[in-house]
C-alpha cells in the first residue's frame, strides 16, 4: 500500500471517529435533558399524589358512601 493511500485511509477513519464522537455527545446531551425532565415530572407527580391523599383524608364524605342528597 502506498503512503498516500494509507494517509487517505487514516484521514477517512479520523473523519468517521469525529462524526461518531459528535453523535455520542449529542446523545449524551439528549439523555441528560430527558433525565432532568423525568426527574421534574416525578417530583410533580409525587407532589400531586400527596395533595390527593391530603384531600382524600380531609373529605367529609367517605369515598365509598353517597352524599346525603342522593
Amino acid at each position: 500500500m502506498t503512503r498516500d493511500k494509507t494517509n487517505d485511509r487514516i484521514d477517512a477513519l479520523e473523519i468517521i471517529v469525529a462524526e461518531q464522537q459528535k453523535i455520542i455527545d449529542d446523545l449524551s446531551d439528549m439523555t441528560a435533558k430527558q433525565w432532568n425532565s423525568h426527574e421534574k415530572l416525578k417530583r410533580e407527580l409525587d407532589r400531586m399524589t400527596d395533595q390527593l391523599q391530603d384531600l382524600e383524608e380531609n373529605q367529609s364524605v367517605p369515598a365509598n358512601q353517597k352524599a346525603p342528597h342522593y
